[in-house]
């Protein structure tokens, strides 16, 4: 598609306005739990004058294994608490939902600016997913780490494809450093772009900028490293298994990934209040099952995309080969082979634990290899008509699934049997003490 109708566009820019106002409706229904309360009782002391003064102050929240993460972790919130206000979480949450909308921006225009044709194509498709996808819908609200990569992550891949130049080479390596140390899973990511790029196109790299910059934003990671290396953490593991041979085997990289895209996996959030979720909304005191029917073309279309792909695959299996080193010419594809391949063997192979969030580094990939698999043309040249319309009704389940996920939280004031737990508006109805805790 050389030209896209107005149609196509009027879409995508629908598609971003509901991205931006689910992001910013509706305050008071953000998560507020143990890494929230942390992250904004620091962030307000800090801002206040009262933070810690010792080692304490260069190192990040604790990890899930109980040992600190990077001071970036918790910094970035110092900046933004600073230009948005950390009075309240809703306030300190705000910058959290700016920067990410920030990000879909950005997005948006990259796509229409660097690309042409079908890549544009993918690329519009990808911000129109991203903006309405309920996982990024509730991940961009919340004060957590993983929530402020999407702006970085953007300015990754931007600087990735330049590469070659000092500037992009530079900002390359800057982004990638910074990236994991706001999210430890961001170092993996990182990694799977050099190996692929020292795989591929190791001459198509300012590599003294590229080192100059992850140098450069390392610094501030260096006493996080003498912490790791001198602290004894044997205490601090609280009995979790940080390798295990079996991981591999449960491929929830995989699990994750293809079904992300689809707003299929929303366990994660509501735990036991997912069966609720399914019957509603409710309308006039009846149950309208809705969000189940939502699920259910949900399914329907990954099986139908995914199901094609596969058999397109299968079809054309003499081209493998070929394909993968086509791929390498092509940016888009070359960004997906790093990202789906490298980043997901990778994880999958070290037998750490994954966990669903650590998908937010490689924002907005999943989004976009949806894109690229719906739109994808086999041996006989098929059109993508079939794709476009796949897609559109994806955009269109997953807005409504978002919206109807929002309310539900805001009904229930969160999702009591899940993750997500009681809302920071209905603790503060109910003055938990939680809202009042001082900096641990």
């Amino acid at each position: 598609m050389n030209q896209l109708s107005k149609w196509a566009v009027a879409g995508v820019l629908l598609a971003l306005l509901l991205g931006v106002g689910m992001r910013f409706v509706c305050p008071g229904d953000i998560e507020y739990k143990q890494d929230e309360i942390y992250s904004f009782t620091r962030t307000r002391n800090f801002l206040a004058g009262a933070a810690d003064r010792g080692s304490s102050a260069w190192l990040g929240m604790p990890t899930s294994k109980g040992f600190a993460n990077p001071g970036m972790s918790l910094w970035v919130f110092y900046g933004l608490g600073a230009v948005f206000g950390a009075e309240t979480p809703p306030a300190l949450a705000r910058g959290v939902q700016a920067c990410n909308v920030a990000a879909l921006l950005l997005l948006a225009a990259y796509a229409w600016r660097a690309f042409a044709g079908r890549e544009r194509e993918w690329w519009l498709w990808a911000v129109a997913l991203a903006a309405v996808n309920p996982f990024a819908v509730i991940f961009e609200r919340k004060i957590w780490p993983p929530s402020v990569l999407p702006l970085l992550m953007v300015l990754f891949l931007v600087s990735w494809r330049r590469r070659a130049t000092p500037w992009g080479a530079l900002l390359w390596g800057a982004t990638g450093a910074l990236a994991g140390q706001i999210h430890l899973a961001g170092f993996i990511y990182v990694a799977a772009f050099v190996l692929w790029t020292v795989s591929y196109d190791r001459t198509g790299v300012a590599w003294k900028w590229w080192a100059a910059g992850t140098i450069a934003a390392a610094i501030p990671m260096l006493p996080w490293l003498w912490y790791m290396a001198t602290a004894d953490h044997r205490s601090e593991w609280s009995g979790a298994v940080l390798l295990a041979w079996w991981r591999p085997f449960t491929a929830r990289f995989w699990i994750a990934w293809a079904t992300e895209p689809f707003g299929l996996g929303l366990e994660y959030f509501l735990g036991g209040d997912f069966h609720a979720f399914l019957r509603h909304p409710v309308v006039g005191g009846y149950r309208t099952f809705g969000v189940a029917v939502l699920q259910a073309i949900s399914i329907l279309l990954g099986l139908w995309m995914l199901g094609g792909a596969a058999l397109r695959m299968w079809n054309d299996r003499a081209r493998w080969r070929g394909a993968w080193k086509a791929g390498q010419g092509v940016f888009t594809d070359a960004l997906l082979q790093a990202g789906f391949w490298f980043f997901g063997i990778i994880l999958t192979v070290s037998c750490l634990q994954f966990e669903r969030h650590y998908l937010a580094v490689a924002y907005p990939l999943l989004m976009l290899w949806t894109a690229r698999l719906a739109l994808s043309s086999d041996a006989t040249g098929r059109t993508a008509v079939a794709g476009r319309g796949l897609l559109a009704a994806l955009v269109a389940t997953n807005a409504l699934t978002s919206m109807a996920l929002l309310a539900f939280i805001h009904v229930n004031g969160g999702a009591l049997d899940g993750d997500y737990s009681k809302s920071y508006g209905r603790q503060l109805q109910e003055s938990r003490p939680e809202i009042h805790l001082e900096d641990r």
